[in-house]
């Protein structure tokens, strides 16, 4: 469209449409058929588990007794996607239009043309869009959505069928369109974990000691073994055919891998008895989380990445600058995240169900999963090579998290009548951590774009200028520096309610993710051989969950000891969840997203 208003000083932004933009999107003359993107997937799992535990009595003073036990589990997941560049391919592009020899199409499919409009676009309006939160968007021409029905969508080879007539004769190229691959070896992707575990669990006491001590320790052998199976793919892109691309066969080699390891996790918890109503817990332990089960897929593409513009006086397609790039859906050689804990804890217990506790705690990662590039080489027809930065998941950090937490529960039961069932609990937890590749980075920039640029830029995050952020200063992903919660309670006889607020700062979601990643950024590093060009930054831009606080709602109503009505209430505040990209100048709002006021009512029965 030639113009719209947007306005960055609100969140969200305020975007602004005058009468003649109105009618400029209302208009069909205005839309032509660009591409269309099919893909599918289909994805079969199992899982099994087995365990056996046991417990021996000890008849003494300080053993209590011996639990132990083994565990089995076996998970299977066989998944097929549709791969090839057919998944992503132009109807009429503007770049497939022209009559430079390579190009198939002499014009644009517009809908003004009646070949190309009637019953396959319908106006789509925007009720009540973002909960009338922002100015709403005006109608625009959309593809029927009866389009995308079926696996595969029989429209679509319709669509691409119908534009044949503006071919620059014969079809040829671009213009001949099958539907992507599917179901065959290639789109297959197998997984395969099996474990074994035996555990062990001492529980002692020593009762008689001035401040009474109990605990318990023990031990958790854990073997996994895991395997993998799918391919690595490169398929020529659907520009492949501008002048000055390079030629690259395709490319579809199997891979397999397989991956055993054994982890030893053992633990130690204490807890003394200082009074009646005061306790001291320490705890120690190790402890592993594995890999998602999605990320130990072993299923590489790689891509030939074409920029191009037009120019306006010849009409003829410009090439810009190629990049290659490459995405590994997983790594199956993944280890487990590995964790030693240290936890002390205060408890002092005092009327009704009243305590307030205050915990400290200190975790050391390592094998923390991080994205990371690494570099595949093909060679073109000529035999010139060509490096693919391939991002996947590696275990390529290590992390520490530390912090405190203090927590309040009281009910004020001395209070008369029905005022009695009121209670109110609080808590607030600070949390310090970093990840770090266990030595600090030495440099300021991601260019030149080698390896090392590469490992920084996947570790501390890359802005479109080159310059490296965050260093020296990466949290864990996930983790509020602050949190807290606090509730109103009430407990008396039939009735139970609770109206909660919660809240959290802002945290870290990922330093290379996809769509806030790039390889058109401009490199201002002075040292660097493409200092000042186009396309010279592969950069990566950290995404951050934005503060957020929200008020929830409970009722429940026991008529029996059998049945009970329940009344949830979630977001009464209405509240907004923003996502945040970094870059040098600040964190900058990247999305708004509205999911309202949710509503939920249940009788149960309880036999």
């Amino acid at each position: 469209m030639p113009k719209e208003g947007v306005d960055f000083r609100t969140s969200p932004p305020t975007l602004t449409f005058d009468a003649a933009d109105r009618a400029y999107l209302a208009d069909p003359n205005n839309y032509y058929w660009n591409s269309a993107q099919e893909h599918r997937d289909d994805a079969v799992s199992t899982q099994n588990a087995a365990r056996l535990d046991a417990k021996y009595a000890f008849d003494g003073p300080v053993l209590n007794d011996l639990r132990f036990g083994v565990r089995f589990t076996t998970r299977d997941a066989d998944t097929r996607a549709t791969h090839g560049n057919s998944q992503w391919h132009e109807i009429t592009a503007p770049w497939a239009v022209g009559h430079d020899g390579w190009q198939p199409f002499s014009q644009l499919a517009y809908l003004s043309d009646p070949r190309f409009a009637g019953d396959k676009v319908a106006p789509l309006q925007f009720n009540d869009f973002f909960g009338r939160k922002t100015a709403m968007p005006p109608a625009i021409v959309a593809a029927n959505i009866a389009l995308s029905a079926g696996a595969p969508p029989p429209a679509f080879a319709q669509l691409h069928e119908m534009v044949k007539v503006l071919c620059n004769m014969p079809c040829s190229g671009d213009a001949l369109w099958d539907y992507a691959k599917f179901g065959d070896p290639e789109s297959l992707n197998q997984q395969h974990e099996k474990t074994k575990a035996a555990h062990a669990q001492l529980r002692f006491g020593f009762d008689d000691l001035r401040y009474p001590v109990d605990g318990n320790v023990g031990v958790r052998v854990v073997r996994t073994d895991m395997s993998a199976a799918g391919y690595l793919l490169f398929s020529p892109s659907a520009s492949s055919n501008v002048p000055g691309v390079p030629v690259i066969a395709p490319l579809s080699d199997r891979t397999h891998f397989e991956n055993k390891y054994t982890n030893v996790l053992p633990s130690l918890n204490l807890r003394m008895k200082a009074s009646d109503g005061l306790q001291f817990r320490a705890a120690f332990s190790k402890g592993m989380t594995r890999p998602d089960f999605w990320q130990m897929q072993t299923y590489t593409t790689l891509s030939q990445n074409v920029h191009t513009h037009t120019d306006n006086a010849t009409k003829a397609t410009i090439l810009d600058s190629i990049d290659y790039t490459g995405t590994g859906v997983g790594n199956p050689m993944l280890k487990p995240t590995r964790s030693t804990n240290v936890d002390l804890t205060a408890e002092y217990y005092f009327g009704h169900g009243g305590q307030v506790t205050l915990a400290l705690f200190n975790k050391r990662l390592s094998d923390v999963i991080i994205g990371k590039t690494s570099v595949v080489t093909l060679n073109d027809t000529t035999g010139q090579p060509h490096d693919f930065a391939v991002t996947s998941p590696v275990n390529g950090a290590t992390g520490r998290a530390s912090g405190a937490e203090i927590g309040y529960l009281q009910y004020f039961d001395k209070l008369p009548g029905l005022w009695s069932g009121f209670g109110v609990s609080a808590n607030y937890t600070y949390i310090d951590s970093r990840q770090d590749l266990g030595k600090p980075l030495a440099q300021a920039w991601c260019t030149p774009q080698d390896t090392n640029a590469f490992i920084a830029r996947d570790l501390s995050g890359c802005d479109t200028d080159g310059r490296l952020l965050n260093v020296g200063n990466v949290p864990l992903t996930g983790l509020s520096k602050n949190a807290f919660n606090v509730a109103l309670l009430y407990d008396k006889g039939a009735v139970s309610a609770r109206l909660a607020y919660s809240w959290r700062s802002k945290y870290l979601q990922a330093i290379n993710a996809y769509g806030t990643n790039g390889g058109d950024g401009i490199d201002a590093n002075p040292s660097s051989p493409r200092f000042g060009q186009p396309y010279s930054v592969q950069y990566a831009l950290p995404t951050w969950g934005g503060a957020y606080g929200q008020l929830d709602a409970s009722l429940q109503y026991k008529f029996t000891d059998n049945v009970n009505l329940s009344v949830q209430a979630t977001n009464l505040t209405n509240a907004l969840y923003k996502q945040y990209m970094q870059q040098g100048i600040g964190l900058m709002e990247r999305g708004a997203f509205y999911t309202g006021r949710r509503f939920s009512i249940r009788l149960g029965y309880a036999f």
